[in-house]
């Protein structure tokens, strides 16, 4: 009986190694990309943001960025609504800056996933 414990406590240890492996280099795959997008944020000011809120028609992939930042700041992501509220926070590049992976629900992940299927 003990040896039969030990065997399952020793295939759940290797099972847990192996996630933790590949959460690892998810990590490792994802890092240079949230660095790179906390870089590329350092360079707009307000009054980038400023001329992407006086578009009404914005391009395909500046309406497409916007309604992605939408969804994991959690709002509404028509362009009214994005103008309106979301290009309008005076804290926007600060809550995109800080914002944390750990921190997305799991809702919003899925819709993420979602939108970017679309691509």
């Amino acid at each position: 009986m003990v040896e039969g414990e030990a065997r399952e406590i020793n295939l759940q240890s290797e099972k847990i190694t192996e996630m933790k492996d590949e959460a690892d280099q998810v990590l490792k795959e994802a890092e240079p990309v949230l660095k790179s997008a906390v870089e590329q944020l350092d360079k707009l000011n307000r009054g980038d943001i400023s001329e992407i809120k006086s578009n009404n028609n914005p391009h395909a992939l500046i309406k497409y960025t916007m309604e992605c930042v939408a969804i994991l700041l959690e709002e509404k992501t028509d362009w009214d609504h994005i103008k309106k509220v979301v290009l309008s926070d005076a804290g926007l590049l600060n809550k995109l800056k800080n914002l944390k992976g750990e921190n997305i629900t799991p809702s919003t992940k899925a819709k993420i996933k979602q939108k970017s299927t679309y691509l």
